[in-house]
């Protein structure tokens, strides 16, 4: 049994013994008026006590309060979560919340099975509801959307993968949620919803949830195209982050993220992303282009397989782009120094279109991660040194085999304890 299940099976116990109140005194018609879901802005944060993942996060946390902090920070739109047994919620919350806040958009999120959820929410003060693909049937799925529709309220629906997102593709929600966290393992896919979201078809606000849990990573989500995002531990966790990123929403987006949605565009669900690298030919190219290559490598250091500028500005981009259109994007590998900047003509070859990206193999700081689209290769000598993947985020990084005097393409195969040190929880 996934820990979805476990959770979907103690709730239908508990709706059995304790009905569709959930042991909470439910007022008999709704006492506040709606609030439009993600009018102001697309920051969701959330009331979280504890998760099956991290356990107890603030055990005493007072959703009035809470509620208060996170609408003096600016925050568009609060999460309540209402779930007992794994997360420390009660409708108990949301009734308090929205009475004392009545002005705030309140998203009812729990693991909702059945239409009388939704019109519990409804009479509780929800102004929106979270419904979860992966655990709904969908007929069920459509029921509960349509009745909430009816009274007023905006369904957010989550997906997690393309099969989910064609089950619910029919409706149209105005409302997507794709979580990167996996619901029945609880692993965290960061990348993955940047893939899923340019599949879908309709126009409406995608959101990003999870994971989220300093600004920068929130100025990387929002530059790669998502309208909003739902942050629960995080802002939970730290009083000032919940200002700090309502912020990001003011701010315009950060050009040199956006790389990583062409990136994506191609991903193959169950496969890892995959750079050819080392092309000096352009009919190499070609053939990478065919076999499905997710980025295509152009080595702009000391090397056997080193590529000369003119050739790079030679390619033609429109060749090299996927059966959909999308591009794959050409990344430059580069090998600095502590404290230099990327040469000028490479920086020329990107402002031109003829490299999208840049991979740092080099010695460089990770400042310099925040001034151009790319990424750091990152060769841990030893166990310690894979503390430094976070200073090089938000961006993933990429590991590579250490060997000494060597800046990388050995063909040597890093580790699989380094690898497993290295997962993101």
């Amino acid at each position: 049994m996934t820990i979805l299940q476990e959770i979907a099976q103690r709730r239908q116990q508990r709706l059995d013994v304790e009905g569709f109140g959930l042991g909470v005194e439910i007022p008999h018609e709704r006492l506040v008026p709606i609030t439009p879901f993600m009018a102001k802005n697309g920051l969701i944060c959330e009331v979280k006590r504890k998760s099956p993942r991290k356990g107890v996060i603030n055990a005493q946390l007072d959703p009035v309060k809470q509620g208060a902090l996170y609408k003096q920070s600016g925050a568009g739109n609060i999460s309540v979560l209402t779930e007992e047994d794994y997360f420390g919620g009660s409708l108990a919350d949301l009734i308090a919340l929205k009475q004392a806040h009545p002005e705030v958009s309140v998203l009812r999120k729990d693991f909702l099975l059945h239409v009388e959820d939704i019109e519990v929410a409804y009479r509780c003060g929800a102004d929106a509801f979270l419904l979860i693909a992966a655990m709904l049937e969908p007929q069920r799925l459509e029921e509960m959307f349509r009745r909430g529709v009816e009274l007023g309220m905006t369904p957010l629906v989550e997906i997690h993968n393309e099969e989910e997102l064609q089950s619910v593709a029919p409706l149209n929600p105005p409302v997507v949620g794709i979580n990167c966290r996996d619901l029945k393992t609880f692993k965290l896919d960061r990348l993955m919803p940047l893939a899923l979201m340019q599949k879908i078809q309709w126009p409406c606000k995608v959101v990003y949830e999870s994971g989220i849990f300093y600004a920068e990573e929130a100025r990387f989500v929002l530059s790669t195209g998502f309208s909003g995002i739902l942050v629960g531990e995080g802002v939970v966790r730290k009083a000032g982050l919940a200002q700090e990123l309502a912020q990001c929403f003011e701010e315009p987006t950060q050009d040199h993220y956006a790389v990583w949605k062409h990136i994506m565009a191609g991903k193959k669900p169950g496969r890892p992303l995959v750079k050819l690298c080392g092309l000096t030919r352009k009919e190499d190219v070609a053939a990478a282009v065919d076999a499905g290559a997710d980025q295509l490598g152009i080595i702009l250091a000391p090397s056997p397989r080193n590529d000369s500028l003119e050739f790079i500005a030679s390619l033609d981009l429109e060749k090299f782009t996927r059966k959909d259109g999308s591009i794959i994007p050409r990344v430059g590998v580069v090998v600095l120094e502590h404290g230099q900047d990327v040469p000028q003509d490479i920086q020329k070859l990107l402002t031109q279109g003829h490299l999208q990206a840049l991979q740092f193999h080099g010695k460089e700081e990770p400042s310099i991660l925040r001034g151009y689209p790319g990424y750091k290769a990152l060769r841990p000598k030893a166990a310690e040194d894979l503390q430094k993947i976070k200073d090089y985020g938000p961006q993933p990084v990429m590991l590579d085999a250490y060997r000494p005097g060597v800046a990388g393409g050995t063909g040597e195969q890093i580790s699989r304890d380094d690898l497993q040190a290295a997962e993101q929880p």
